[in-house]
């Protein structure tokens, strides 16, 4: 009886999300700090946190907007549409700004400025931090913290592997 209730589930799910994106990201930085410089680590984790500053700062409140009305809403797909532009562009101006304003403010990590991957990579990361959270509150709307849990596993992952691959090609 408790494993068809919606609301345990989900609740179940939510957990093991958190305890997975927990773990996996003890094992990525224990990778990275194995594999890079303490100086290269501290500018990796400063511009981390900036662009999840950012990516939060990018939701502009739709996140706790949609978990709110989404669920009763007559026009559901219009909204969701809208947040994701909404979003996916605060993201990128906000991201560009900060970026390019670096020299002024953190001239350590104006490096990304002489990179256009680098400064293309900031963005786009940012931008899709900012949309996986929308997503997030779009499932956590319908009651659907099953696709948050397979999405964060796959990030997760992805994220793990991702310090492996470049390390490995240096």
């Amino acid at each position: 009886k408790l494993y068809k209730s919606t609301f345990f589930m989900n609740a179940v799910y939510l957990m093991l999300s958190t305890f997975i994106v927990a773990i996996l990201g003890f094992v990525f930085w224990v990778i990275v700090t194995r594999s890079y410089t303490s100086a290269a680590v501290g500018l990796a984790v400063t511009l981390l946190s900036l662009s999840g500053l950012i990516s939060m700062l990018s939701l502009a409140g739709f996140d706790t907007t949609f978990v709110r009305f989404l669920p009763k809403s007559n026009r559901k797909n219009d909204q969701i549409n809208s947040g994701f532009i909404i979003v996916a562009l605060v993201s990128t101006v906000l991201s560009l700004g900060v970026v390019f304003s670096l020299p002024l403010t953190s001239p350590s990590l104006a490096f990304v400025l002489h990179n256009p991957w680098y400064l293309a990579g900031f963005v786009f990361f940012t931008a899709v931090t900012a949309l996986n959270t929308l997503t997030n509150s779009i499932f956590l709307a319908f009651k659907r913290a099953r696709n948050i849990f397979i999405i964060n596993l796959i990030f997760s992952i992805l994220k793990v592997a991702l310090p492996l691959f470049v390390a490995n090609g240096n």
